[in-house]
């Protein structure tokens, strides 16, 4: 039967997905304006599948009619969705996104990097210019205090989008007042709207609570725990004072009690679809 095979594929979609692409037929067939074309359109959508047919049409107020549906669709399904439990996935190769700005902890975003790094990750830091970072303790413009922190991009130059995951490290006042930048917000805000994970640690942990996200309840902000997590938020509000340890103990295989280990393991999942973004501005 026609659309056999397009019913066959939605059947073997999980809900996420399948809410994907209905977006996605919203989305497109929003750019047509003529009615006749988009009525015709839902007719088509309700012989893949009713469910399909009746959420892309709640998108444009459009009644189907009765013939559309069909008097049986096969209920057979094939293993292709992406977020099959039979899927196994691994943090090798994602590319991950260190917000190294002026102030930032120097000691864990070099020992993150390492760590990372050999783990088979891509790391890259957003620095306050294309050049040396100035972390906490380091004077500005002592390029060779600065060591070997030296950022790829700024705010400016690059978006969330270029990366798999977002980590923020730093209490310092320097660090701070550098995160309340609007474009740094945006690309926090914009990376828990993409469902990509993202750390924090020390006061950073409050700045993505209160000024980026508030109300998220995937943050555990004000809470006495070492660290947290939840649906890609790994959260070390008491990671302070260069405590770099949590990196150093990934040599290898990793340890599975540590914040690191917590970060590794958001990366892996890729995209954390628990999240509700319903309400984020990005």
């Amino acid at each position: 039967m026609p659309y056999d095979q397009a019913t066959m594929y939605y059947n073997s979609l999980s809900d996420v997905e399948r809410s994907h692409m209905v977006d996605a037929a919203i989305f497109e067939l929003g750019h047509c304006d003529r009615r006749e074309v988009q009525e015709r359109m839902m007719t088509r959508f309700a012989q893949i599948h009713p469910d399909f047919g009746q959420a892309v049409s709640e998108g444009f107020g459009i009644k189907i009619p009765e013939g559309a549906i069909r008097s049986r669709y096969p209920d057979t399904k094939t293993d292709i969705s992406l977020l099959s439990k039979g899927n196994t996935w691994t943090a090798v190769g994602r590319k991950v996104g260190i917000l190294a700005l002026d102030g930032c902890d120097g000691a864990q975003v070099s020992a993150m990097k390492k760590a990372y790094t050999a783990m088979g990750l891509i790391v890259m830091l957003v620095g306050s210019r294309h050049g040396p970072v100035w972390a906490d303790g380091v004077t500005p413009g002592d390029e060779k205090a600065a060591g070997d922190l030296w950022a790829d991009f700024t705010p400016e130059t690059c978006r969330s989008t270029y990366f798999d995951a977002l980590a923020f490290f730093g209490s310092s006042e320097t660090y701070l007042k550098n995160l309340k930048q609007g474009r740094v917000k945006h690309f926090a805000a914009e990376a828990y709207g993409h469902y990509k994970p993202i750390a924090v640690t020390g006061g950073a942990v409050g700045w993505l609570a209160h000024s980026v996200l508030p109300g998220c309840t995937d943050i555990k902000a004000d809470r006495a725990d070492a660290w947290s997590s939840k649906n890609g938020v790994v959260c070390g509000p008491n990671i302070v004072g260069s405590d770099s340890s949590v990196w150093e103990k990934l040599t290898g295989a990793g340890d599975a009690a540590t914040f690191g280990k917590a970060f590794i393991d958001a990366i892996a999942a890729h995209r954390h679809w628990g999240r509700d973004v319903s309400e984020i501005v990005y």
